[in-house]
């Protein structure tokens, strides 16, 4: 998978009280198919779920803000849970982190990317301070025959007035799609890994 360009790589510092962290899923939802098919699924065996907040129409994914001790990869699929009601675990992705250890070929459970964002609402004063948003792909939850988790209901909190729907990778990548580039980005990033994953799995 071939990264773009980093321009402008920054450096700098910033305080406990500048900075906040969130993470958030690309949560897919398996779609039926042959139970004779055993292999990974490629992009258009699944739906994305994301959130349309009520509000002004835009259409999101999850994420939310990290609790104290709490690791990022729990934050993500906890916000995940409580915005959408579906219960989801992070999937391995031959993500080409750089973390040492990791290759373009191995499968791992690093985070498929980050997105800034200004954050308005943290600090008691209202101060904005500088977002990084951590994100991972994870799918639906199954029960024993494989037959994804049904949403649970009431789980969002009670100023989080969202409606829960469903897209192909396309749709979402469309004109009429997700509102931000950001969340795009990650769809294609997870697009891309799972036709990754499909051809490393038939490579001999």
């Amino acid at each position: 998978m071939e990264a773009r360009s980093i321009k402008h790589p920054s450096t700098g510092a910033f305080t406990a009280e500048e900075f906040v962290i969130s993470a958030g899923c690309v949560p897919l939802m398996p779609l039926p198919r042959d139970p004779m098919k055993t292999g990974p699924r490629l992009p258009d065996e699944y739906t994305v779920i994301y959130i349309r907040k009520r509000r002004n129409g835009d259409k999101v994914l999850a994420k939310g803000r990290k609790d104290v001790g709490e690791a990022i990869p729990e934050t993500a699929t906890r916000e995940t849970f409580e915005e959408t009601g579906y219960k989801s675990t992070i999937i391995e992705l031959p993500t080409p982190s750089l973390a040492p250890g990791t290759k373009s070929t191995t499968m791992n459970k690093e985070p498929i990317g980050i997105t800034l964002k200004v954050d308005g609402i943290s600090r008691e004063d209202k101060v904005p301070v500088q977002k990084f948003v951590f994100w991972w792909v994870s799918v639906v939850d199954s029960d024993e025959n494989g037959t994804p988790l049904q949403r649970v209901e009431g789980t969002q909190m009670a100023y989080e007035n969202y409606d829960i729907e469903e897209m192909s990778f396309e749709e979402c990548l469309a004109p009429d799609g997700l509102t931000f580039a950001e969340d795009r980005r990650m769809i294609e990033l997870t697009r891309n890994l799972l036709l990754r994953r499909h051809e490393m799995a038939y490579t001999v």
